[in-house]
């Protein structure tokens, strides 16, 4: 994860984390809100791996998934960047970026 300093620029890797198995990773990080977020993103089976296909994406309700996850419920105002990768056996197969805003409410 990347960190936006006073000045604009990246942080680039403030925060680190290597989790094999992505799928069971996001599930104990999603702790109880793992059935309601595979929902919203259009997925009934809850079990990994999440097979590939099509999905339609109805929507969740993004504050009962925060408040029923295991993400952390404090975080510092600011803006930070996720970046992923997704690989097996060595070979990268998948990325993502997401950028994320924390403001004061």
């Amino acid at each position: 994860m990347a960190e936006k300093d006073s000045f604009g620029r990246w942080k680039e890797n403030a925060y680190m984390q290597k989790s094999p198995n992505a799928c069971s990773s996001l599930k104990t990080l999603m702790g109880k809100s793992w059935t309601p977020f595979l929902s919203g993103v259009g997925i009934q089976d809850t079990n990994c791996p999440i097979l590939p296909g099509i999905y339609i994406a109805p929507g969740f309700d993004l504050v009962l998934i925060l408040k029923e996850s295991n993400i952390p419920k404090i975080f510092a105002y600011g803006t930070y960047k996720i970046n992923m990768w997704y690989t097996k056996k060595n070979e990268m197969f998948g990325c993502q970026s997401i950028v994320i805003e924390v403001k004061r409410s």
